[in-house]
């Protein structure tokens, strides 16, 4: 379909989108339109309506599908007729109108303030290259917020230690500045000297780099991050970004206000930084039974202010 090239280019070269959200885009077109193509016979978009797509829909809830997939499934294909509106005429987007299942709102796993000393206690305590770049990669995760492909993109240029900042290039070509303390200061020091000293040579501008000098991977990034937060209890997954969570979590608990974590995490918008207030209420809470004094659990039982006669 010459469409979804033209569509897939404006994504990689005008919009600047990551190749993982492109591949995601095509791929739900793709199974749209075979969709479409099955049940319908239609392989054109102007010829699709708005009660097949609803169809589709219907079809990928009764398989099961998560509600947060399907939207995401109707809003790349939204996007997609968006684009031809602007570029090809299109009149219609048949997505439009289309009910979609409502969003659940999933809360983030993270790791509790009271597990964070073992987490940075079972760190690897040595010397060698590996055991102070994997300490620092940890560090990093935690105390910036860093998302994956931002942590894996990072060069030294992006790193001023005199100012104690890191430009970081987030999504969308977005670039923001996030402070970083004395303590992660000295690793990054460190840890650069160590690489020079361990890497002769290497023509790569990645900041992160194999004993071989040659850029982490994703695999070797989950790698390591997965063999230390073994030892946090109950996980229900061990990603890079659990550790970006467990920072905006942090920082909700310790009363930061919602913009100034939207600024640090780099969120386009407020409503994605809202999912952290669920903590924010909860440390609340937590806080007032300890310390207030009618705060604290009564005894299942008549209420302490009714007083009995006689």
């Amino acid at each position: 379909m010459m469409e979804l090239k033209s569509f897939r280019a404006y994504l990689e070269l005008e919009k600047r989108r990551s190749p993982h959200t492109v591949t995601a885009y095509h791929q739900d077109i793709e199974q749209c339109f075979s969709y479409l193509l099955d049940q319908y016979g239609i392989d054109r978009p102007e010829a699709v309506k708005p009660v097949m797509i609803r169809s589709w829909a219907v079809t990928l809830m009764e398989a099961n599908c998560q509600s947060s997939t399907i939207r995401r499934k109707m809003s790349s294909i939204k996007a997609f007729y968006k684009f031809l509106q602007r570029r090809h005429g299109l009149e219609a987007n048949p997505v439009i109108g289309v009910s979609l299942p409502r969003k659940k709102t999933r809360i983030p796993t993270f790791i509790p303030s009271s597990s964070m000393e073992q987490f940075f206690d079972q760190l690897p305590q040595g010397d060698s290259y590996v055991d102070v770049r994997d300490r620092l990669i940890l560090h990093l995760l935690y105390e910036t917020g860093l998302r994956r492909s931002e942590l894996l993109g990072l060069d030294s240029s992006r790193i001023d230690l005199t100012q104690g900042q890191i430009r970081v290039m987030g999504k969308r070509g977005k670039e923001r500045i996030i402070p970083i303390g004395q303590g992660l200061s000295d690793m990054l020091r460190y840890y650069m000297k160590k690489r020079e000293d361990h890497i002769l040579e290497s023509s790569e501008d990645s900041f992160l780099l194999t004993t071989k000098g040659t850029p982490l991977s994703v695999r070797s990034l989950y790698g390591i991050v997965r063999t230390y937060l073994m030892s946090v209890g109950q996980l229900e997954r061990r990603s890079p970004h659990i550790l970006r969570h467990t920072f905006a979590t942090h920082l909700a608990e310790s009363g930061a206000d919602l913009q100034s974590i939207r600024s640090l995490l780099g969120h386009r918008s407020l409503a994605s930084t809202q999912v952290y207030t669920h903590t924010q209420i909860a440390h609340l809470k937590k806080t007032y039974l300890q310390a207030h004094p009618r705060g604290q659990k009564r005894p299942v039982g008549e209420p302490s202010f009714i007083k009995k006669n006689g």
